[in-house]
């Protein structure tokens, strides 16, 4: 992104005064970040006490019987998570790749953007950077040749370009999606100039899962085609070297708000603090959740900001998450400056990074963090082939011992993930 800079980590808040952990109670409602007092009432502490004893107890008991989850809580646990317990990149097929339409559509629209702003623009002009590319990257090769067959994309067409490429981008997959696949209503080109039908398409679902993959017992769809989109179009700008065009491309969309989801865009900008404009902090509209797992990293995203760059007692319990923020920062900046880093190593780490800190928000099991290797290996081969390049030259470029040092699925030693990823 053009308007990127150095900042400090933020003291107290990612977006301060554009949040509220305050009286939104609902899951789909804004928020903002700026805490507000509430006076205190003494039947209110004696009730907070009872609650607490009531918790311990059921502390306790729950202590004896913490490796049985009921349905009901494992349903809830897979509800927070964009993929499926068992998900492997091996399971992804052309129909997981829908949300690529979003990717251009609801990235043109900058969701959580202020209309008119900078970051809205910057927003707009990264998905149209995604449309170009997308004649190379896209991972299914009908969908490539019949991108290919879209005009040269001018200033004064961008909008009907990105709606074109949106559309081609359904019907070019084996489903043919249209609207009426979706039991929640999708974003559609009329959602460009109408928020409020915008915000109604912010969890779409298909209705046949049996045309998903790897997606196909997700309960979160846009996030988990988002993932089997971004990793696959990755793999295929390592091998045709579109690895920094595609980055820089795609985090303005990211920022803006394509996953319609607020709380994982707080930890997305969270972990790209150092290299966000910090002018971008302004032109963030207020946000919104898609579903519990924006809740969750609303949360957590509520509770960790204030610890970042802090030393208190009250920050103890953070301090080994923060310094895996602190390290994916440091590797973030370095795939900023340095365009030889691999883009495929990168979203391996983010979705470890973003994973971890979701599961850990709902209280339950860890769900699965990927080393590098895994998902090369297991990504299809196809989306590689005709290119020259092979999964173990892409494997090498990255010097993780020094570049990914601290990073799940980068370094060999991370805490949360020990990866051998030699070739």
């Amino acid at each position: 992104m053009g308007r990127y800079e150095d900042t400090v980590p933020l003291q107290g808040g990612i977006c301060k005064g554009n949040y509220d952990q305050g009286s939104h109670t609902s899951d789909t409602e804004p928020f903002e970040w700026e805490p507000r007092p509430k006076p205190i009432n003494k039947w209110l502490v004696m009730a907070a006490g009872i609650a607490l004893v009531v918790l311990l107890l059921m502390l306790i008991a729950t202590m004896h019987h913490e490796d049985r989850l009921s349905d009901r809580e494992d349903h809830f646990h897979r509800s927070i998570l964009s993929l499926p317990w068992d998900a492997s990149p091996a399971d992804i097929q052309p129909n997981d790749f829908w949300a690529i339409h979003d990717l251009l559509l609801v990235g043109y629209s900058a969701p959580f953007m202020k209309r008119g702003s900078a970051g809205a623009a910057e927003a707009a002009e990264g998905a149209m950077d995604v449309l170009r590319l997308l004649k190379e990257l896209h991972p299914y090769k009908p969908c490539r040749d019949e991108l290919a067959k879209m005009p040269e994309v001018v200033s004064t067409n961008e909008k009907a370009s990105i709606i074109e490429a949106s559309l081609i981008s359904w019907s070019c997959l084996p489903a043919k999606f249209e609207a009426d696949h979706f039991s929640n209503k999708p974003f559609l080109p009329s959602a460009l100039s109408n928020e409020e039908e915008a915000r109604e398409a912010r969890n779409p679902r298909i209705r046949d899962r049996s045309l998903l993959g790897v997606c196909a017992d997700s309960d979160w769809d846009r996030g988990c085609s988002l993932w089997a989109s971004l990793h696959s179009m990755a793999l295929r700008a390592d091998a045709l070297g579109l690895n920094a065009l595609f980055y820089r491309a795609v985090m303005p969309v990211l920022i803006g708000g394509v996953t319609m989801c607020g709380g994982c865009t707080l930890h997305l900008l969270s972990l790209h603090r150092p290299i966000i404009d910090a002018a971008i902090f302004e032109d963030l509209a207020p946000l919104y959740c898609a579903n519990a797992q924006c809740a969750a990293a609303k949360r957590h995203a509520e509770e960790i900001s204030p610890c970042i760059g802090r030393v208190s007692m009250e920050c103890q319990q953070y301090q080994p998450e923060i310094a895996d923020i602190l390290a994916f920062r440091a590797y973030a900046r370095a795939v900023f400056d340095d365009v030889s880093q691999p883009i495929t190593h990168f979203f391996v780490a983010l979705h470890n990074m973003v994973t971890s800190s979701i599961a850990k928000d709902a209280g339950g099991r860890k769900h699965h963090l990927y080393c590098v290797k895994e998902v090369l290996y297991s990504l299809p081969l196809n989306l590689i082939e005709g290119t020259g390049v092979d999964r173990i030259s892409i494997l090498k470029a990255s010097n993780a011992s020094v570049v990914g040092r601290g990073i799940p699925g980068l370094d060999p030693h991370q805490r949360l993930l020990e990866c051998d990823n030699n070739p």
